[in-house]
């Protein structure tokens, strides 16, 4: 069977020979973002989250978080890491909600 595709750790290989460390690190936090990262569709980087309805099931996402009621709550985890589990608008508020679990341990 052909391959289809390099192998990454020859890319990376090949990579840290051409071009070094800090360039090749440079580099591939680049491609990551610009493919990745920003929206492509009128990417614009100030309203990221606005322009997704919800977040998308079997991925990962951090955020900053300030609880509402934080004066009464015994824990919470200022930035969470969360693995979402299902996402759905609620059918009588209209409101996104999301259902992960929050893969940081205390």
């Amino acid at each position: 069977m052909q391959q289809i595709f390099e192998s990454p750790i020859l890319v990376q290989k090949e990579m840290l020979r051409e071009f070094g460390w800090n360039e090749s690190a440079h580099m591939a936090y680049e491609y990551f973002t610009d493919n990745y990262f920003y929206p492509r569709p009128g990417g614009n980087k100030e309203n990221i989250v606005l322009q997704y309805k919800k977040l998308l099931p079997g991925r990962m996402y951090t955020f900053q978080y300030d609880p509402k009621y934080k004066d009464v709550l015994s824990f919470y985890d200022k930035r969470p890491v969360v693995l979402i589990i299902k996402s759905y608008i609620h059918e009588n508020t209209g409101n996104n909600l999301q259902l992960g679990v929050n893969l940081n341990i205390k």
